[in-house]
């Protein structure tokens, strides 16, 4: 009789993804930074000094306007095109510094209602720059052309260095002016530390952090970090080091990592926008996985890339049949990437088990994130001890 062939004894992958910002960290530099750059354009615009709620930020957040380079260009868009009912001459420099303006006595602008406003139906908002700009082209009738072309500009330069007064307050604010100088080679004009750097605080205590890296020594157990935040990289997008501040900042200097400027630095070598490849993009979730388990950033993006594109290379994905996923994220953008993920390895043959551990304390954050089939805790901790109930 012929003897029945032998099980592997090997166990199936357990993969831990973690988001950095409001996961790992609190976030608050990125929300400091937001608040500072808003505060000196509302003076600077005789409102005096504007400061967003936390409340106003994380309605942007559960609309998935998670970039300050966005947020703050369409805070100032709105704020200036108020400002003009008392002063149509008013206009902002391109970097700072940014004079005060006598107050006029207008109120700020409603920055929730309008963001609630720019949604496409299904709660959130893809191309926030260009849908404010419609939206306040819609709104705004009486403004002049030349008003008109001046906002245009402003909100679609949101994301260039060389042009845009809120890219430059956020960065030098996140970044601090000694590291700005360094990385973008020109000068800093708000004398600031950076926010990154001394705001954020770590969520986990470094005992839990140290139960982790022994969990992750042990067999078919995989860690690796997930984030939109921009990283050194040989790209001319998003390289400067947020991630890296990040990860050391959350105590993970160890854990690998895949951020925006390896992310952008990949696409453009496929002729793609940089943010083509980032969260919700398959693509970054799957690179995740990859550099989870085999520790090399660009080989794990060529396989993902790959994967998704052509479905080239399937065998080199078979490890992950069946593999258990959690996957750790304050936004729901970062939710449907792994939904996304998980669709296109079952596609290739490939299923997993995908768990999707949303962290938020703010209704509306909480509702985007169930609304894409996540857990939602109040922190790291509770959704970790679920996630390791068996193994930690």
């Amino acid at each position: 009789m012929t003897p029945a062939p032998a099980r592997s004894t090997r166990h199936r992958r357990h993969i831990l993804l973690f988001d950095l910002d409001a996961v790992l960290l609190t976030s608050e530099g990125y929300y400091e930074s937001l608040r500072r750059a808003v505060s000196l354009i509302g003076e600077g615009l005789g409102f005096g000094a504007v400061r967003l709620t936390q409340q106003e930020i994380e309605v942007f957040e559960s609309l998935d306007i998670t970039a300050e380079w966005d947020s703050s260009a369409i805070c100032a868009a709105l704020m200036l095109a108020r400002a003009w009912e008392f002063d149509p001459r008013l206009r902002l420099p391109e970097q700072p510094p940014i004079l005060s303006t006598p107050p006029h006595g207008l109120p700020p602008p409603d920055f929730s209602g309008f963001a609630r406003s720019l949604t496409d139906g299904d709660g959130r908002v893809d191309r926030p720059v260009e849908r404010a700009l419609e939206r306040l082209l819609s709104l705004r009738s009486d403004l002049s052309s030349v008003q008109l072309d001046y906002l245009e500009g402003l909100l679609r330069r949101a994301r260039d260095p060389e042009r845009s007064l809120t890219f430059h307050l956020i960065q030098e604010f996140n970044l601090g002016s000694e590291l700005f100088r360094e990385v973008y080679r020109r000068p800093g004009g708000l004398n600031t530390p950076g926010m990154l750097a001394t705001q954020d605080r770590p969520t986990l205590p470094t005992e839990v952090v140290r139960r982790l890296d022994t969990w992750r020594r042990g067999a078919d157990r995989h860690v690796a970090v997930i984030t939109n935040r921009p990283s050194r990289s040989q790209g001319t997008m998003f390289n400067t080091p947020e991630a890296e501040i990040g990860v050391r900042v959350a105590g993970v200097e160890g854990w690998p990592f895949v951020a925006s400027g390896a992310l952008g630095w990949f696409a453009e070598r496929h002729g793609l926008p940089p943010q083509a490849y980032l969260k919700p993009s398959p693509v970054h979730v799957l690179a995740g996985m990859r550099l989870a388990v085999d520790g090399d950033v660009e080989s794990a993006l060529a396989t993902a890339h790959d994967l998704v594109t052509d479905r080239a290379a399937v065998v080199l994905w078979n490890d992950l049949e069946g593999a258990r996923v959690g996957v750790f994220e304050d936004a729901a953008k970062g939710m449907r990437g792994a939904r996304a993920a998980r669709d296109v390895l079952a596609s290739a043959g490939v299923p997993i088990e995908l768990e999707l551990y949303g962290i938020a304390r703010s209704p509306e954050k909480s509702r985007a994130l169930e609304a894409v089939g996540a857990r939602v805790f109040d922190s790291i901790r509770p959704a970790l001890r679920e996630a390791l109930t068996d193994d930690l």
